[in-house]
């Protein structure tokens, strides 16, 4: 313009859809309208990259999780009083980890079974409650309003929530496909 250069360097870029989570991204499933809504935060573990496709393994289980929790009451008739968030977090292997088997898993929240016949699941609770402080405007005094549940991407019965005074809550939580009315 004026005299001045009239092109530029070339710049390489790719445009596109965006078609799956990166690890910490969130969405939200569902938005209250009401003020002061209940939150809720459904995150993963055990899912590796390739799960985390829009509509991918990583969705289908958190949906069905969500959606059999809002088909109960009271949560039926309130649903629309919540908020509920889905946030990725990415594992390098599938499963969970077995304590009385042995087998050891590298996953994002090191989910484990503690065995010996027991239910009894543990992880690392901080990472969790740090993968749900990654939703925008989510701070540390919304962690003690508000429950954390993690899906464990291993067809097991068992389970385990950690409640703690100041209100926080973490719920863990396989996909179990066991029929448990035999």
């Amino acid at each position: 313009y004026k005299g001045g250069i009239t092109e530029s360097e070339t710049i390489k870029f790719k445009v596109g859809v965006k078609d799956s989570y990166k690890d910490g991204d969130f969405r939200v499933y569902m938005q209250s309208s009401k003020p002061y809504p209940v939150k809720l935060v459904f995150t993963g573990d055990g899912y590796k990259p390739e799960h985390f496709k829009y509509g991918g393994l990583f969705d289908q289980n958190v949906d069905e999780a969500i959606e059999a929790l809002f088909a109960l009451e009271p949560y039926k008739t309130y649903r629309e009083y919540f908020t509920v968030y889905k946030v990725a977090a990415h594992s390098k292997d599938s499963g969970l980890s077995n304590k009385a088997e042995n087998d050891y898993r590298n996953t994002a929240f090191s989910t484990i079974m503690e065995g010996g016949g027991s239910t009894l699941m543990d992880c690392n609770l901080d990472k969790v409650m740090s993968y749900a402080l990654k939703i925008d405007g989510y701070n540390e005094s919304d962690l003690t309003k508000s429950s954390i549940c993690v899906i464990v991407n291993a067809n097991t019965y068992a389970g385990t929530c950690y409640s703690y005074t100041d209100g926080k809550s973490v719920a863990l939580v396989p996909v179990s496909r066991r029929n448990t009315s035999q």
